[in-house]
């Protein structure tokens, strides 16, 4: 799928994936201390979101626009200020 398709499926529900980290992010991860993560690929934000509340600076790159967004309005809901970063980018081997 490229992007404009994945825009159209993000902007046709509420949310494509469950705003819930998967387990392994949180079975595996949540003992680390804070720190900078990226997450590439990370669609709505929900593991971005979920490492800026618990105190990381978070990136969160994805291709589609309408994703970014609505993680950025998440961000902004949960008040996560300067500790969450969505861009709009694309990550290829070319």
């Amino acid at each position: 799928m490229d992007a404009r398709e994945w825009d159209d499926r993000y902007a046709t529900v509420e949310s494509v994936w469950s705003p819930q980290p998967n387990t392994f992010v949180e079975e595996y991860l949540s003992a680390l201390p804070a720190g900078r993560m990226v997450d590439v690929a990370g669609g709505e934000g929900r593991h971005a979101l979920w490492f800026a509340q618990r105190g990381w600076v978070a990136e969160n790159l994805d291709f589609s626009r309408v994703a970014v967004s609505k993680s950025l309005e998440r961000a902004a809901e949960l008040s996560l200020g300067n500790r969450f970063h969505g861009h709009v980018a694309e990550a290829n081997s070319n």
